[in-house]
């Protein structure tokens, strides 16, 4: 058994080594300046390499599309500081007890999804004031939530020009919108 964990642990290894390879293999010939990462479902201390050697040649992380499904929380956490630049980022989070990841003021993004996002809290989405696009799935909030995302963005937008969210409850818009004063300038 400890041969099997082992030679899994080395073709691991080597799998990483290859990708820093072919990505200075690439960087010398093309002058690479930004990456976009598709990794499936690859486990957080995977993705974290990837990210930091990315990071480590400068080059942007324009797009990610990943699919969490760690269930330690530090691993995701430091995920998500190495991602707090890149462009686009897609992530689908696997049923995670809540993040304590305080740090989404960080993000720059132009769009950012989260999928499954049962854990974010009302400070964390209001946290991402300085993203573009912002759509966030699976979220547990009831209508005094969303008021108050709404309200307090609505006072102080930041960057965001978009925020879409999906719950998980039923919500009735008017529940939301009742004594929200909204004044659109164009």
């Amino acid at each position: 058994m400890d041969f099997l964990c082992s030679v899994a642990k080395n073709e691991a290894f080597l799998a990483f080594e290859n990708f820093k390879e072919i990505l200075d293999f690439l960087n010398e010939i093309f002058r690479i300046e930004e990456v976009t990462l598709y990794l499936g479902s690859s486990s957080s201390h995977r993705v974290l390499l990837i990210t930091e050697a990315v990071a480590s040649r400068n080059l942007k992380i324009e797009g990610v599309l990943w699919t969490a499904c760690s269930q330690k929380n530090k691993g995701v956490e430091r995920v998500l500081m190495s991602l707090k630049g890149a462009a686009d980022p897609d992530i689908t989070f696997s049923s995670y007890p809540p993040i304590r990841f305080n740090h989404f003021h960080l993000f720059r993004a132009d769009s950012l999804v989260f999928k499954n996002a049962t854990w974010l809290t009302v400070e964390q989405v209001l946290a991402l004031r300085n993203c573009k696009k912002v759509r966030l799935k699976g979220l547990r909030f009831n209508a005094a939530d969303i008021k108050e995302i709404l309200q307090k963005y609505i006072e102080d937008p930041g960057e965001l020009e978009e925020l879409r969210m999906t719950c998980k409850d039923v919500i009735f818009l008017q529940e939301v919108v009742k004594e929200l004063n909204v004044v659109r300038i164009e």
